[in-house]
């Protein structure tokens, strides 16, 4: 589990360093204050072996994936589209062990001189002769314990060809964005559950939702495989005519279930779910992410889903709840952090906490 996390020269960070980090991570903050773009560069930092990665992260905002490989889209990961300086990301874990993820974006010369180590890399490989043209060019660089280790990709008129890197960080990571998902997610997601038996561990919190739901089934209708729910009907009835809440809640848990010791980045939490079972779930969201070793990280700007939280975790065994407020002060964006303590004292004295 990671215990802070530093992000420089991304998005709208200069430089933002999160810490303490602890099981549940709380972000808030005011429109634009950079609540999504942490969440992009935790899940960017995850998997340094993937190229493409780092263009179709947009589609997490809302882009097309036609423009998954749009040059502009890339360099507004930079800080004020500064490509001339690396993008960093850091995690230290329990051990205080650093993993770094460097990345650079632009062409051959500019490339070159961030990192002049890649053109050894990539010698030998298929990439080697289209490697010295001037196409642009993606180099993202690992270091863990003096191991340092490459991937890049070129952009080819007809795509992208990349080589990846060997490095892999521990545990996946599941990037839930606040748009609403495809049919198929929920597909995806629940036809996991249901090999691993394990329908009956999120049904209780999917009830509080919809108290009458008694289980659920993949049916198949207009020739696609769609999750069906019994709620005493005469007929099972798909889940997508339910409400936007039922199928966000079995996509968090879903995602907690199956991503072990790793990391769950959660959009605007609250989207889709009433206030009034928030507590619940909250509790619901801490014992399964307990359970499977997982961290997760949400967004939020709804101070009733932060009072749910700090109420939930505080009748729980284990405050593992951290509350982080990003603020843009001047040019920069600062986060502070409150722990049981402060953030119930900050609630009760009616300060702003989201």
């Amino acid at each position: 589990m990671w215990k802070t996390f530093l992000a420089v020269n991304f998005r709208c960070f200069g430089g933002l360093l999160v810490q303490p980090l602890d099981r549940i991570n709380l972000i808030s903050g005011k429109n634009n204050s950079g609540k999504t773009s942490l969440l992009e560069a935790i899940h960017l930092h995850r998997y340094p072996q993937d190229c493409q990665l780092a263009f179709s992260i947009s589609e997490l905002r809302g882009f097309d994936n036609q423009a998954r490989l749009s040059e502009s889209l890339m360099s507004w990961l930079f800080y004020d589209r500064k490509t001339n300086t690396r993008i960093r990301f850091v995690c230290d874990d329990e051990k205080s062990i650093p993993r770094e993820l460097q990345i650079a974006f632009g062409d051959s010369a500019e490339a070159r001189a961030q990192f002049p180590e890649a053109d050894k890399f990539v010698e030998g490989t298929f990439l080697e002769n289209d490697w010295k043209t001037d196409r642009k060019r993606i180099i993202m660089k690992t270091e863990r314990q003096g191991k340092q280790h490459f991937a890049v990709g070129l952009l080819m008129p007809s795509g992208m060809a990349s080589l990846g890197s060997k490095e892999s960080w521990d545990g996946p990571s599941v990037f839930l964005s606040s748009w609403k998902h495809a049919p198929d997610e929920d597909v995806q997601v629940f036809s996991r559950l249901e090999i691993a038996k394990r329908q009956e561990e999120i049904l209780p919190t999917l009830q509080l939702l919809e108290p009458r739901l008694k289980r659920l089934a993949l049916i198949m209708l207009d020739d696609k495989p769609v999750i069906h729910a019994d709620i005493g009907l005469s007929r099972l009835i798909p889940i997508t005519i339910m409400g936007e809440g039922i199928r966000r809640l079995l996509m968090i848990l879903g995602s907690i279930a199956h991503a072990p010791k790793g990391r769950v980045l959660i959009d605007e939490i609250e989207n889709g779910l009433h206030h009034s079972v928030m507590p619940a779930i909250w509790m619901a969201i801490a014992h399964l992410a307990r359970k499977e070793d997982v961290q997760v990280f949400a967004t939020t700007h709804n101070y009733q889903c932060i009072q749910a939280a700090h109420e939930a975790f505080k009748a729980s065994d284990v405050y593992d709840l951290r509350l982080h407020r990003l603020a843009q002060v001047k040019e920069e964006i600062k986060v502070g952090t409150y722990d049981q303590e402060t953030l119930g004292t900050a609630m009760e004295h009616f300060m702003q906490v989201r």
